[in-house]
C-alpha cells in the first residue's frame, strides 16, 4: 500500500495481538476440563440425563467457537496491527470472521445462561420464583431470535458485509445494532444475579455455607463485567476508524464473557468430584431445596424442626414431638429409619432394618428431600401419629425424630 509510507515503521510494526492470544489461550483449556469434569461428575453420580446435559453439548462448541475465531484473526486477518498495515486481502477475512461471530456471540451467551437457569428451576419452590426464571428464558430466546434475524438482514445483498464494492450494498448501523445486542445481554446478568439472593438468604445454614453457595451459584456474573466493558467499548469508542487495531478489546471481551458463563454453568455440578474439600457434607447444591423445608408442627405449642440438609454419618435422637410417652415396641427398643426422596422418585428403607442409612444409595447431583423417623411397633402410637397427620405411616408406626 502506498499510503502506508506516511507512518512510521513504528507504527506499522505495532502489534497488540498477544492480549487476544493469550485469553483464547486460557479459555481453550479452560472450557473443555470443566465441560469434562461437568459430564464425569454426571456420569459418576447417575444424573446424565438432565436438560442441562443436552444444553451443555450445544454450548462447549459455541463458546468454543470464539476460541478458535480468535487465532484465525490474529494469524489471517492482521487483528493487533493498524489497518493501514494489513493487505487487502486479510481485511476482507477479518470482515468474515466477524459475520462469524455476530452469529454466535449471542448463541454461545444464552445457551450458558440458560444452563444456568435450569439449575434455578430445581432448587426455587416460590411460584414467583420458578415464574421469573421461566420469563428470563423467554427474553433470552426471543433476544436470540431477534439477533439471528438482524444479523441475516444488517447487510444487503448479504455478501456486502465483507464486499463493500457490490454496486448499491448497504448496510444499517453496525454501531447501534451491536450496542442493542448488549443491552438485553446485561439485563438478564443482573437478574440471574439476584433471583437466587433470597433464597440463599432464608438457607439454615452457616455463614461460611451461604458464601460457598453464593460463590458457586453467581460466578457467571463475572460474565456481567466483560459484556459491560465490551458495551462501553462501543459507546465510546469508534472500532471502525481503525478496525484490526481497536477490535481487539472487543474480541478480548467476545471471548471470554461465554467462557465464563460456560465455566458457571458447570461449577454446581462438581461436587460429586471433589467432596473431600468440603469439611461439611451439607454443602451441597442438591441439598438446597431441603434445606428450605422448615416445617413447624403444632401440639398446643409450637416446635421447630431445624434442617441441616443431609445428614452426616451418624442419626441423633432427640425428644419427641408429643413431649409424652417415647415411642417403642414395649421393651423400650427404638429404630431410626431415613426416608429419601429425589425429584419424584423414592428410596423406601426395609422396615425389617433396625437402621438404615441411605446415604450412599442417593450419590446423586439431584435434589433430595430427606426425613428421619422413630419406628415403633406400639398400636396407640399408630394412632396417635394417624390422628396428627404426621408424615405416612409404614407398616409399624412412625413419627419424625427431630435431629
Amino acid at each position: 500500500m502506498a499510503y502506508t509510507q506516511s507512518y512510521s515503521p513504528e507504527y506499522l510494526a505495532a502489534n497488540r495481538s498477544q492480549r487476544l492470544t493469550n485469553v483464547a489461550i486460557v479459555f481453550g483449556v479452560l472450557e473443555p476440563i470443566f465441560v469434562g469434569l461437568f459430564y464425569i461428575s454426571r456420569w459418576k453420580s447417575g444424573t446424565a440425563h438432565r436438560w442441562d446435559v443436552y444444553l451443555m453439548l450445544l454450548a462447549l462448541p459455541l463458546c468454543f467457537s470464539h476460541v478458535i475465531v480468535s487465532f484465525l484473526f490474529v494469524r489471517y486477518a492482521g487483528d493487533g496491527h493498524h489497518v493501514v498495515a494489513v493487505p487487502t486481502n486479510e481485511i476482507i477475512i477479518w470482515l468474515k470472521l466477524t459475520v462469524v461471530e455476530d452469529f454466535t456471540y449471542v448463541a454461545s451467551c444464552t445457551l450458558p445462561k440458560i444452563t444456568i437457569l435450569t439449575l434455578y428451576l430445581r432448587i426455587f419452590i416460590e411460584k414467583w420464583q420458578r415464574y421469573s426464571v421461566f420469563v428470563v428464558i423467554g427474553v433470552l430466546l426471543l433476544n436470540y431470535i431477534v439477533s439471528m434475524l438482524l444479523n441475516c438482514v444488517l447487510c444487503r445483498p448479504f455478501a456486502y458485509n465483507w464486499n463493500k464494492t457490490i454496486p448499491g450494498g448497504y448496510c444499517m448501523d453496525i454501531k447501534e445494532m451491536y450496542i442493542w445486542y448488549s443491552l438485553p445481554n446485561i439485563a438478564t446478568d443482573i437478574i440471574i444475579i439476584i433471583l437466587p439472593l433470597p433464597t440463599i438468604w432464608a438457607l439454615r445454614m452457616s455463614r461460611s455455607q451461604k458464601i460457598g453457595v453464593i460463590i458457586t451459584l453467581l460466578t457467571g456474573s463475572v460474565g456481567i463485567i466483560t459484556a459491560i466493558l465490551r458495551l462501553v467499548i462501543f459507546i465510546t469508542i469508534d472500532v471502525f476508524q481503525d478496525i484490526t487495531w481497536l477490535s481487539i478489546d472487543i474480541m478480548t471481551y467476545t471471548t471470554a464473557e461465554p467462557g465464563v458463563y460456560l465455566i458457571a454453568a458447570c461449577l454446581p455440578s462438581l461436587r460429586p468430584l471433589f467432596k473431600g474439600i468440603f469439611k461439611s457434607k451439607n454443602f451441597s447444591i442438591q441439598s438446597l431445596r431441603s434445606l428450605l423445608f422448615k416445617k413447624t408442627r403444632t401440639d398446643g405449642n409450637s416446635y421447630c424442626v431445624p434442617n441441616a440438609g443431609i445428614s452426616d454419618n451418624r442419626f441423633h435422637r432427640l425428644d419427641d414431638f408429643t413431649k409424652s410417652a417415647a415411642l417403642g415396641d414395649g421393651t423400650g427398643t427404638k429404630a431410626t429409619v431415613t426416608y429419601s426422596r429425589e425429584m419424584g422418585s423414592e428410596v423406601t428403607p426395609s422396615p425389617s432394618s433396625t437402621k438404615v442409612d441411605l446415604e450412599s444409595s442417593c450419590n446423586t447431583t439431584d435434589i433430595r428431600v430427606q426425613r428421619t423417623y422413630c419406628l415403633s411397633s406400639e398400636v396407640g402410637n399408630v394412632e396417635r401419629v394417624k390422628a396428627r397427620g404426621v408424615g405416612s405411616v409404614l407398616p409399624y408406626s412412625e413419627s419424625p425424630c427431630y435431629w
